[in-house]
């Protein structure tokens, strides 16, 4: 797992988020996902995830969105939070996400 200083994490996310508005989809995956396997937060983690998810929805790959969106579930438990997590904005992006690649309806 890669340290990342404090510098490193505020500059990334907002590098990540130009390419995104550039268009530049895998670049910014590829700053994000290395973000993912330093050693920032759980929580910091699950931002991460979300982005991500929504670069892959950019990009229509609505299969690696929903992993990612399952993935940022994961890391918001009541265990490690302490308390209830689940925002329903990301459920329901996850509902929106399975609905493109399932075309029906989630359960």
């Amino acid at each position: 797992m890669r340290m990342l200083d404090y510098v490193n994490f505020k500059y990334c996310p907002r590098r990540a988020s130009q390419l995104v508005e550039r268009g530049d989809y895998e670049e910014a995956l590829l700053i994000l996902q290395d973000l993912l396997s330093s050693d920032i937060s759980d929580v910091d983690k699950a931002m991460m995830c979300l982005n991500v998810a929504i670069v892959y929805d950019k990009l229509d790959r609505p299969a690696d969105a929903l992993a990612y969106y399952e993935r940022d579930h994961g890391l918001h438990t009541w265990q490690k939070c302490g308390r209830p997590t689940w925002r329903s904005r990301d459920v329901t992006r996850k509902a929106w996400m399975r609905t493109k690649i399932y075309s029906v309806a989630p359960t």
